[in-house]
């Protein structure tokens, strides 16, 4: 009797243990949860990609918030109320400045729909960027250009003579 009791309150309260709304609640599909940029050149800036999904449920979904995986991701969404059957969009911005080779980046949007999160990814390859003068020579002082930042010459004694090699631009 005990376990027919346990086993009833399980099936009523599932869906609240498991994070889940009522019936009544928005339900969200993901139309594209993964995108792939593919090969992209570093000195070309940012990327952009726009993901849709579709309010399926019959309340009105809101984005909540929308959470990057890094500070190289940005984004931006559709902001209000979604009705049923309407289209929303989240859309991820990546900066590849300085991060050369592949890459993979989460988005996660929380919602008061059904699920509560959603996770959208997406994936490519930073070429790296041919370095330029400014590359080589990042050191400025005094209108000058160093490859090195600190210049050592280790113990230096009196009549003895050291050299140290560096470049200049």
């Amino acid at each position: 009797m005990n376990k027919n009791i346990f086993s009833f309150l399980l099936i009523l309260t599932s869906p609240y243990l498991m994070g889940q709304k009522s019936s009544n609640s928005p339900v969200i599909e993901l139309i594209e949860p993964f995108y792939i940029f593919g090969k992209i050149k570093e000195e070309n800036g940012v990327v952009k990609h726009k993901f849709y999904l579709i309010n399926k449920g019959p309340g009105k979904l809101v984005i909540e918030n929308v959470e990057a995986s890094c500070d190289c991701t940005t984004s931006d969404y559709t902001k209000g109320e979604i009705n049923e059957g309407d289209t929303a969009f989240v859309e991820a911005a990546f900066d590849p400045a300085n991060r050369p080779g592949p890459f993979e980046k989460g988005v996660k949007i929380n919602t008061n729909g059904n699920p509560k999160m959603a996770y959208l990814t997406f994936r490519g390859e930073v070429i790296k960027r041919p370095k330029n003068i400014f590359d080589v020579y990042s050191n400025l002082q005094g209108g000058l250009g160093f490859d090195v930042s600190l210049i050592n010459y280790g113990n230096v004694y009196y009549g003895s003579i050291d050299t140290v090699e560096f470049s200049a631009y």
